[in-house]
């Protein structure tokens, strides 16, 4: 049986300056396979866009903690030292495109009920029950809820995304330059049922009966 694509629900999931931030993302924007035993998940540009806005809504609050940190003593400067090293981490992360560039594609996701690290401060999980990773982490969780598709059909088989995918190689990596690079402006993925153009087939008209 060929690996089958469908729709699942997902969020990203991240620490700002307003609490816990939960962004709920459209069923049709993630996808998900799954094939002998093994699942995974994949990462477009736009997908990638949100995740990339989200490190830097995070990285405004990791700052906002170490303002407020002294450095008056020695033990203090010592205790204020790693929160530092993250948030120039994340900083150098968001100034470049190396993260960004290597999340793109098909990537594994853990076992129900575990979060797993996928580049940076990148982390994906899946289902309910997990842990959320120690600072910095941005977080996806994948298939909370499942879309059914329409009809007995799935989405799409990945021979049929490997195509589409093949046709819009060049709109991706324009997309993903775009997220690589230090304007984090969303990108639009442009796409047609996961890189299948579907048109109608033309109506036929019915030939005339003939009148004796």
């Amino acid at each position: 049986m060929p690996p089958i694509a469908r729709h699942t629900k997902s969020k990203i999931r991240y620490h700002s300056r307003d609490g816990v931030v939960e962004i709920v993302l459209p069923a049709e924007e993630v996808v998900t396979s799954r094939f002998k035993k093994i699942s995974t998940v994949r990462l477009t540009p736009a997908l990638i866009s949100k995740l990339k806005a989200a490190c830097a809504d995070h990285l405004v609050y990791l700052q906002g903690q170490l303002a407020v940190m002294k450095e008056d003593t020695e033990d203090e400067v010592k205790a204020r030292r790693p929160l530092a090293s993250k948030v120039k981490s994340l900083e150098d992360q968001l100034g470049g495109s190396e993260t960004w560039l290597g999340l793109f594609g098909d990537r594994a996701l853990p076992a129900v009920g575990k979060c797993d690290k996928m580049r940076g401060c990148i982390y994906v999980a899946q289902g309910p029950g997990w842990t959320h990773p120690a600072h910095p982490a941005v977080v996806l969780i994948v298939g909370e809820e499942e879309s059914e598709p329409k009809g007995d059909n799935p989405v799409a088989d990945d021979g049929e995304v490997a195509a589409g995918q093949a046709r819009s190689q060049q709109v991706d990596l324009e997309l993903v330059a775009d997220v690589g690079g230090k304007a984090a402006v969303e990108p639009v993925l442009i796409r047609k049922d996961q890189g299948r153009e579907r048109r109608a087939k033309p109506l036929r008209e019915k030939p005339e009966s003939r009148r004796d």
